[in-house]
């Protein structure tokens, strides 16, 4: 965007940034005088073939997100809320990608009002969301199964327990140093200007980037406390809570790598997941296209008599795990027995 050769000089107020849309590389520009200015409808264009295949690309991809809201509503419907919102939060790489189907909704009237920019905004979100769904389904594989079910674990349990003390430490720091730097005396802008500022240059120091924020210390009148809060912020935060965190992450790692059965246990949790989301009367029918009917009547599932090295072990971790099942639900119920006794 620039003035005619012969034009005259442009005010750089006058003119409009332009707004590149990740989807597409085609933008109709609008010639008033000697400035260019961008359609904000450019979207909506089908001018081009790149534009049509576009076009129907994402149309398929608004009405896949509409198919999977209207299917959890139906299945919302058939189990129960309550039921549904329980089996929802034990998946929640799913609950993510029904959010990302409603933020794909939203793009649609966006898309329609010319709102490039909120578009571009939603479909970040939407690309953020529909990533881990994956998740879901690389749980019930041998290989990395383990490692999703660690992910999970460590998020849930390790990170937000070091996130609450690293919070307590981060701010008080931040606040300190904050008041410290209120004598900052120099031409180069301080990295502690105002609170919110602040803490960001403590998330910056705990990650050992210190070289520039240290240099300011001097610019102060309390260079000596600023640096002797520098040795004990670097001592608990740096050096216990990041080795804490290690080591935490480093127990839950071991503890699940020890469990031989969890991939498995995962793979049934899959499945268990998916057949809530079939109608009853579907399962029903599924149900007698794979058992044969036996002389009284009922139906029953056929399995060969032998089996290979693989299938036996499949079914001796199954075993392993219906017993170790059984045993931790008869612990779980003595403890509850033995509660009782004592308040009574």
């Amino acid at each position: 965007m620039r003035p005619g050769p012969m034009g005259p000089k442009v005010n750089k107020h006058h003119i409009n940034h332009i707004n590149h849309h990740p989807f597409t590389t085609t933008k109709t520009p609008v010639v008033l005088g000697n400035i260019s200015h961008i359609n904000p409808c450019y979207l909506l264009e089908n001018n081009a073939t790149s534009n049509q295949v576009r076009f129907i690309l994402e149309a398929l991809t608004a009405a896949g997100g509409l198919i999977y809201i209207l299917d959890a509503v139906r299945e919302a419907q058939f189990l129960g809320y309550h039921i549904f919102t329980q089996n929802m939060m034990t998946v929640p790489s799913r609950v993510l990608f029904m959010c990302s189907c409603c933020i794909m909704m939203i793009m649609v009237p966006l898309r329609f009002t010319c709102s490039h920019q909120g578009e571009d905004i939603s479909a970040v979100f939407v690309m953020l969301t529909t990533a881990p769904y994956f998740l879901f389904f690389c749980r019930g594989f041998r290989l990395v199964g383990p490692f999703v079910v660690m992910i999970y674990k460590m998020i849930l349990t390790d990170l937000l327990c070091f996130v609450t003390i690293y919070i307590v430490f981060v701010l008080g720091f931040a606040q300190a140093y904050y008041v410290i730097f209120l004598s900052y005396k120099a031409d180069k802008p301080s990295f502690f200007d105002d609170p919110i500022q602040s803490v960001l240059a403590m998330f910056i120091m705990s990650l050992s980037e210190f070289g520039d924020i240290y240099e300011q210390f001097h610019h102060t009148h309390h260079q000596n406390i600023a640096k002797v809060f520098f040795i004990m912020y670097m001592a608990l935060v740096a050096l216990l809570l990041i080795n804490m965190l290690i080591a935490m992450m480093g127990k839950t790692y071991q503890d699940i790598a020890e469990r031989k059965n969890e991939w498995m246990r995962q793979w049934a949790r899959i499945v268990l997941v998916v057949e809530r989301g079939v109608p009853p009367h579907i399962c029903l029918e599924q149900q007698r296209n794979y058992s044969q009917a036996m002389a009284d009547g009922r139906r029953a599932l056929v399995l060969r008599l032998e089996h290979n090295e693989t299938e036996k072990e499949e079914l001796r971790c199954i075993a392993e795990m219906r017993t170790s099942n059984v045993e931790q639900r008869a612990r779980r119920k003595k403890r509850l027995a033995e509660k009782k006794a004592k308040t009574t």
